[in-house]
Formats: C-alpha cells, structure tokens, sequence
C-alpha cells in the first residue's frame, strides 16, 4: 500500500478488526460499536460541515483540523457562503466553529443528562460533542441573555463564545459532533433562562469555596479546573518568569489535582493570557490596616486591647468634605438613593467631577484630586456621554474613566455577582488605579430579587471586597414607595455614609433638577453636617437653599408679590417660587372643589 494513500480511504478499502500498515501500525477499527468516525464524517470537508449550519442561519467559523482551536476567532463570525467558500478553498479539512451571536445562544452540557434533570427536557436543535455532553442551540427571545458558567454542568454561552459544530471530528474521541436532535432552534425563555442563572449562582458559590478552601491536597474536577488554574496562574505571574517556567509548574499542579487534567494547548493558551495581564506583586507583609496581603493566615490571632491600641494603624483619609465633616472616606462604602427621575445620576456625575478634580460641589470640598470610575448600567452610550458632557469640566479628563455594557460592546448588562464579571471591575480598578468607584445602579450591576436576604449578603460581600482593596465605593440605589431606600434594612448595614435625594413637593418633570439633601445615616462624626436643604442645578450652576425658604415665598406670594419679586428677595431662583405658587393655586383649587361639593349637597 501506499503510504501516501489518504486515511479516509484507507479506512473505507480495508476490512477486519485489526489492520498492520507495513508491520508498524495498528489501527482497531471498531465502527460498528461507535469508537471510530464512519468514513462519511471522516471525509467531510469543511464547506460540508459549514453549509447545513448556515441554512439553519448559525454564524461560523473555521476550526483547526480534529481540534477545538480556532483558525479565526468569534469576532470573524460569518453567515455569508462567499467567505465561507473561501475559508474552505483556504482549510478544506477544517472542523467548523458555531459563535453565540445577536440571534443565537448555545447551552454547553458538560453532563448532559445531569442538566436536564435539573433544567427538565430541552426540545431543540441538539448535538452530542462527546459521549454524556451535548450542545443545546436556543433562539434569543428579546431579552437580555449573558455568558454564564454552570461549573460541573456546562456553561450558556451568549457573547463572544463559540461550540465545535455538527460533522467536526473530536480531537480526543476521534469520534464526529453529531446531530440528536434535528429540530428548529427553540427560544430560550426567561423561565429556563433565570432558572441557569439560579444555578450559574450555585456553581459560583462552589466555585469559589473549592479555590478559596483548597488546601493543596484536594482533587479538582472539571466545573473548578478552569479557575482553580487561572488562580494559580494569577499568583506565579509576577513579571519575571518565562513562559516555560509557568508552563512548568502549571502542568505540574494541573496533572497532580486535575480531575481530569487539561490538555497541554489549553494550558499553553491559559499561560499565555495570564502573561498578557498585569503581574501579580508578591506579598507584602504589613501592619494592621495596611496593603493586604495576598495569601491569608493560616492560624487567626486575636488582639487584647492593648495591643490593639499599640498598633499602628494608618487613620483613614477623607476623600471628600462638608466643612469639617468627612463625607466619604477612601476604603469606604457609601450610597446615593432617590425616587427615579429626581436626578441621582447627574448629581453622582457632579460628585465625581468634583472629587476627580480636587474642586467643589455645593458645600462638598474634596480634599484632592482622585481618579474615579464611573460604572454606569442604566444609561444609552449616548446619553452617558451627554451626561457626562453636561455634569463634568472637560479639564480633569485623565481622572474621568467610565464603563457601561455598551461602551464596552457587551450585549447583556453587567451583573457583580458573576464572577467574571467581578474579576473584569477588579482588573479595570487596578490597571486604572482607581481611588473612587461608583455603580450606577444596584438593581443594574447586580441581578437578583434586592428584597431578599441572600440578594444582600452577596452584595454586601461584593462591596466589602471592593472596600478590601483600599476604594470608596459609592453605590446608587433606588427609593421605593415608602420614601425609604428600595430594599430590607440589611441594604444599610454596611454602610459608612447614605445620602437621600429626596423629591421635593411641587416638583414637576419640567422643573430644572430639584431635591432635598438628607442623609440617613452617617457612621462616623456629623456633628455641625447641613442636611435637610434644597438643592438645584439649573444653567451650569448646583445651588443649595435653606428647605424653610417656601414659607416665606408662600406668605409673600399671598400678599401680592410677583415670582421675580419674590425670588430676588430671598436670593433663589424663579422656579422654585413658581413651584410654591403652582401648589398655592392647587390648595385654593382644592378649597373651591371642597365648597362647590358642600353647597351642592
């Protein structure tokens, strides 16, 4: 025989259980019992296993050859045949990707049967990657959908993520990804949808229990390797060691407590993008109140109160200033609420240019310039940059940096609980050093049900670890029908410093911004604190007034005053006083409707 003979022919010329090539090789040929790709898949090129998907309008792309790396990554995703015509002209041979994209979400099942029997049965277009793991293909339904891992159980892979398709051959098995379900896409739903979210939460939790806890014996398994890994690799890059050093030691601890290990391209791929990070510094061994350090005791010491007192503990410095009151501390955690539309984001953008530029805002004195982020999960992109356009000089922009899902060409909102994207905010925070964040808003940086106590000890474990890493985290909230913050009072535990912009009476959408500043609750010293005053912003300018100001418009008013009058008198702006006469004219109203009623009866 010819030793150039292509393979897929030799397998459809020859017969038997065993085949000796020149003496040299065995090849087992076990096709009935379905250890070896049939001759068909074997053949398949890659135009053949591309064209069927994109009839089924799936975005793809080219795969290496029996393996799972891409030949062009997610970004290069296509639907149209020229490009895939030529990619097959370019890599006849190639296996063929399927990527998430703006109509299509693929569930990845790890262990398929254990998904379902939480999830129940997935009527879709289904593909078995490998025996007991499949490839679930979902039609987005309009809604917000994002990248969730499932640890033991797979992962739903939304954006900028991809599955090997139908016809591509296994680079382990050796056997093809075939089809088990030839049925329409169906859509995903938000019943299954918040159902993966639930377990993407459990998986997180067990997760970080495995990473957090490990101790150096324990076996790994499959839903944690990925991160364990990652931990690892985080640890050992520290600028200095070369790429086969990390390898190195990384295949060491992946073959020793992997369960079951990775291959060696995934680790040289994983290496590789740690390199790219920030190296990580070694420990640094400090005080009480100090850097912390990057591995915890092993044992915990108490403190007497003499030695406790005897350290030395830098004090806090406050970022942020009403006279000679702190209001925001660096390593603090803070909030802003206010019923919607009172103005909450434009004050906390106005905040910010304050503290970014060492300046001012109303009796806020920042004591200097600190470098902030603003996260903002609520806004368009282009009413972001208007804002931001309207609320912050254009002079401090290297301490301005902001982020939001569209900016950032996401498709679905940020949610902190996930741990990627927690990690993302914390890379940002540190790449950046970023002295102040704010997160605009709870209910959209964090997913869940904020009345519910497991909703709040998970956030509360968020800020706190944002707090950890020496930030002032300001968190803006919404108020809810009872005028108090929209949440449990677990909401406010941690809490160092909570500002209510309190909507105004008389304040109509077509006012200029108004509210009353209040502040719920102050940790530390308020003593000599101004609260309880209104507060606008009209023509560029934020101005505070004395609340107790509308009584006395009111009695002017009464006796005749115009609004120009009044306002100049006591030194505040028209709307206001239009604001107390529109409310004197809805009282006489009310009196005139309450005496036509009694007459008439």
């Amino acid at each position: 025989m010819d030793r150039t003979e292509p393979f897929s022919r030799v397998c459809l010329t020859l017969s038997g259980p065993d085949i000796f090539l020149e003496g040299l090789y065995v090849i087992r040929l076990r096709i009935h019992r379905g250890l070896w790709p049939a001759a068909g898949d074997a053949m398949k090129t890659f135009i053949e296993r591309a064209t069927p998907l994109l009839e089924r309008g799936l975005s793809v792309i080219p795969i290496k050859p029996r393996d799972k790396a891409p030949i062009y990554g997610v970004t290069h995703r296509t639907q149209n045949a020229e490009v895939v015509a030529a990619w097959a002209a370019q890599f006849p041979e190639a296996n063929v990707g399927v990527t998430a994209d703006e109509h299509t979400v693929i569930l990845d099942a790890d262990d398929a049967a254990a998904l379902i029997a939480k999830t129940g049965p997935l009527h879709t277009y289904t593909v078995e990657s490998s025996p007991g793991k499949a490839h679930f293909y979902f039609r987005r339904d309009g809604f917000t959908v994002r990248n969730l891992e499932l640890g033991n159980l797979g992962s739903l892979r939304a954006e900028n993520m991809y599955v090997v398709g139908a016809g591509s051959i296994h680079p382990k098995t050796g056997l093809p990804y075939r089809v088990v379900n030839d049925a329409p896409l169906a859509g995903l739903g938000q019943g299954l949808y918040r159902h993966l979210e639930s377990l993407a939460e459990e998986a997180t939790r067990e997760i970080n229990r495995v990473i957090l806890q490990w101790d150096g014996k324990e076996k790994i398994g499959e839903g944690s390797r990925q991160y364990f890994l990652r931990s690892q690799a985080g640890k050992l890059w520290n600028g200095e060691r070369t790429e086969e050093e990390m390898f190195a030691v990384l295949q060491e601890l992946n073959q020793k407590f992997c369960d079951p290990p990775k291959s060696v391209g995934e680790l040289s791929r994983l290496v590789t993008w740690v390199m790219q990070k920030e190296p990580n510094p070694p420990a640094i061994q400090v005080t009480l109140g100090g850097t912390l350090p990057n591995k915890e005791p092993e044992k915990w010491d108490a403190l007497n109160r003499g030695v406790l007192l005897a350290q030395k503990i830098p004090p806090r410095t406050a970022l942020l200033q009403d006279g000679d009151v702190a209001i925001f501390y660096e390593r603090s955690v803070n909030q802003i609420f206010a019923w919607r539309g009172v103005g909450k984001t434009n004050f906390a953008l106005g905040l910010g240019g304050a503290l970014a530029s060492g300046g001012r805002i109303l009796n806020f004195q920042a004591t200097r310039a600190s470098r902030i982020l603003y996260v903002d999960g609520e806004l368009p992109a282009a009413q972001l940059q208007e804002r931001v356009r309207d609320f912050i000089p254009d002079a401090y922009d290297e301490n301005v940096l902001c982020i939001s899902p569209e900016l950032l060409g996401l498709t679905r909102a940020f949610n902190f609980f996930d741990q990627k994207d927690f990690d993302a905010l914390r890379d940002v925070i540190e790449r950046y050093h970023i002295e102040v964040v704010f997160l605009d808003s709870q209910s959209t940086v964090l997913s869940g049900d904020s009345l519910k106590a497991e909703f709040q000890e998970a956030r509360q474990r968020r800020l706190l670890e944002l707090r950890f890493m020496g930030v002032c985290v300001v968190e803006l909230h919404h108020e809810g029908k009872s005028g108090q913050q929209r949440s449990t009072s677990k909401n406010d535990d941690i809490l160092d410093v909570q500002m209510q912009l309190k909507k105004v009476a008389d304040w109509e959408e077509r006012d200029a911004l108004t509210f009353e500043m209040v502040f719920p609750k102050i940790r530390h010293k308020r003593q000599g604190l101004q609260s309880g005053y209104e507060v606008t912003f009209e023509a560029g300018v934020w101005r505070a007034q004395a609340s107790d100001i509308q009584e006395l418009a009111a009695e002017m008013l009464k006796g005749g005053a115009s609004i120009r009058a009044v306002a100049k008198e006591l030194g505040v702006d028209k709307g206001r006083v239009e604001r107390v006469k529109r409310r004197l004219s809805r009282d006489k109203l009310a009196v005139l409707n309450q005496a036509v009623s009694v007459s008439g009866t």
